[in-house]
């Protein structure tokens, strides 16, 4: 009922070098291409992550903050200490390439707020890296709706669904965000 696409996503928190230069990772999977269309990805970079699961792609914010190429290999350190099924708590990614911010990055829940600069990698390394326990975890969902209207009707549809859920389930429109 109103539903067109839904995409899952992922964060990682940590730091490259020293925790004076944090970071946050956006995992996303594939359904994120249709479920957030303002994500600023090109099908080429969506063909890219495809084709390299550890890569990544920067805004230009976050390129010049961490002073990187196309084609460096950047580490990130969990702030959780290994979340990982090998036990490194270091990821390692290789950049792709560079993005605009998406509009409304700033601000809203649907965004890690303390990130104003985008990195966005594929869900598929996160799950396939992490333990087994977290491999299926994701911290939002994204759901795309054929009309506006249908809104707050499918996020109570949702709620109804997963009321026993630990976290509680938080569905708000994007645009009322």
């Amino acid at each position: 009922q109103g539903v067109t696409a839904v995409g899952a996503e992922m964060w990682l928190g940590g730091h490259v070098g020293d925790e004076q230069h944090p970071v946050m990772v956006m995992f996303v999977d594939q359904g994120m291409r249709s479920a957030w269309p303002e994500l600023p990805l090109s099908p080429a970079d969506w063909r890219a992550l495809d084709d390299n699961p550890s890569g990544i792609f920067l805004s230009h914010q976050a390129a010049a903050r961490l002073a990187v190429r196309a084609g460096d290999m950047l580490a990130v350190t969990s702030y959780l200490g290994s979340n990982r099924a090998d036990g490194n708590p270091a990821w390692y990614f290789t950049v792709l390439g560079f993005v605009k911010d998406p509009p409304g990055w700033k601000s809203g829940v649907a965004t890690p707020t303390s990130n104003p600069a985008t990195i966005v990698g594929n869900l598929s390394y996160w799950q396939n890296s992490a333990q087994a326990a977290e491999r299926d975890v994701v911290v939002l969902m994204r759901i795309a709706i054929d009309r506006a209207e249908n809104a707050r009707a499918v996020c109570r549809d949702i709620e109804k669904q997963f009321n026993n859920a630990s976290p509680a389930l938080y569905c708000v429109p994007a645009r009322e965000d």
